[in-house]
């Protein structure tokens, strides 16, 4: 009987050679090996897309550690600041109770000292960790700085304690009050040359995580997009290989349930839709 070829000559049937060139390689391959190939490129862009994010994470993670750093240097430099006041006002009033030389009030006058002593000690213990450990050098250059006058006006406080202690309480007083001025006022002004540059460096880091998160959520979203329309892709052509040669065969087997054996089938490919085909035949 002859072979019906009505169908081969459709225009459909004349572009099959052009469509057979493009899906050369996919011709090639088992199904199996097809649905393992989508399931590898859906891998890899997802792989893709978790690198990213993951980058994007250890950036932040980054940033998250500088601000953590310079809270630790603002802390620190509010302790030392608070520590110099406390030193500063408890002098005053340790000069101010060895004037009264009130013998009842001696218990006050030394729990004042070792208050100044300590608030002294507090600063010191302080901007030395600033000035060893901040955040960058510009901070670490002034907080030694304020250091070396903290120590330069407590002077006046250790001149005061032995001016008091040998009866001398004018000169005590004065050196509380008038000498130690221009120290107090330079000190004072290192402190707050030290708050502005820790916030600079604070509202700095703040724009570079913003920036940096912004960056990070864009990049992500692109690739993810990319991502997605990649694999719509990839999923369409796969699908496409394996499904056109079943869609012949269907039809084949249809015109075959006709009573049209003499149906002819392309017979390029090597999976199981040649075996299909086959049986068909």
């Amino acid at each position: 009987m002859a072979e019906i070829t009505s169908r081969s000559s459709s225009p459909r049937a004349a572009s099959a050679p052009a469509r057979h060139a493009r899906a050369g390689i996919l011709d090639r391959l088992t199904v199996r090996t097809r649905l393992f190939l989508l399931a590898g490129v859906l891998i890899v862009l997802g792989g893709a897309c978790v690198l990213i994010a993951v980058a994007g994470l250890s950036s932040q993670k980054g940033k998250v550690h500088a601000s953590n750093v310079i809270f630790t240097n603002s802390r620190t430099e509010r302790d030392a600041y608070e520590g110099w006041l406390t030193a500063d006002d408890q002098a005053n009033m340790y000069a101010a109770v060895e004037v009264l030389q009130e013998p009842s009030q001696r218990q006050l006058a030394n729990v004042t000292r070792d208050q100044a002593v300590s608030g002294h000690a507090q600063a010191i213990k302080a901007l030395t960790w600033l000035g060893a450990h901040s955040v960058d050098s510009a901070l670490r250059s002034k907080a030694r700085t304020t250091l070396a006058d903290v120590n330069t006006y407590y002077a006046f406080s250790t001149r005061m304690h032995a001016a008091a202690q040998a009866g001398h309480f004018t000169r005590a007083v004065h050196l509380v009050t008038v000498a130690n001025a221009p120290a107090s006022n330079r000190t004072q002004a290192d402190f707050d040359a030290l708050t502005a540059a820790l916030n600079r460096t604070s509202a700095r880091i703040k724009t570079q995580s913003a920036s940096a998160a912004s960056s990070a959520l864009t990049l992500v979203t692109i690739v993810a997009v990319i991502a997605v329309l990649l694999a719509i892709a990839v999923t369409l052509v796969l699908t496409r290989s394996i499904v056109t040669p079943l869609r012949r065969i269907t039809r084949a087997a249809e015109h075959t349930g006709e009573g049209d054996i003499a149906v002819k089938i392309d017979g390029r490919g090597s999976d199981q839709t040649e075996i299909d085909r086959k049986s068909v035949g």
